[in-house]
């Protein structure tokens, strides 16, 4: 309590308590090109959520993700990936006070070779 208001038994100070923002629907990962990959989820139904964290791993059983983007919105385009390698994802949603809800589950994929470096046969 306020010292300035110590003497006052009518008054009272009370601190709001802030949950997190509930987490988002599952995250899918797809193929866009062959340096990019596609994240999609679903928003969750907490209408304080402002924007989501995006983290990303490389190589197969990767283990640490770290934080790639803040999209505002319920997808994300990872451009500029290197070809035949394999990905990990995971989301959560955050708010405009920055609390951050759950992770997501984790999606993994890989993006395809690149065609376009295969060395040509002899005749």
């Amino acid at each position: 309590m306020n010292n300035a208001l110590a003497g006052n038994s009518r008054v009272m100070e009370v601190e709001a308590w802030k949950a997190a923002p509930p987490a988002t629907g599952t995250l899918s990962a797809t193929v866009g090109a062959t340096t990019q990959l596609n994240l999609a989820w679903s928003a969750p139904a907490d209408s304080t959520v402002t924007g989501y964290k995006v983290e990303r791993c490389q190589g197969a059983g990767c283990g640490q993700l770290r934080g790639i983007a803040a999209p505002a919105t319920v997808s994300y385009n990872d451009t500029g990936r290197t070809p035949a390698t394999s990905y990990s994802y995971r989301v959560r949603a955050n708010d405009a006070a920055g609390y951050l809800g759950p992770y997501s589950n984790v999606a993994s994929t890989s993006t395809p070779p690149d065609r376009r470096l295969r060395p040509r046969r002899e005749a």
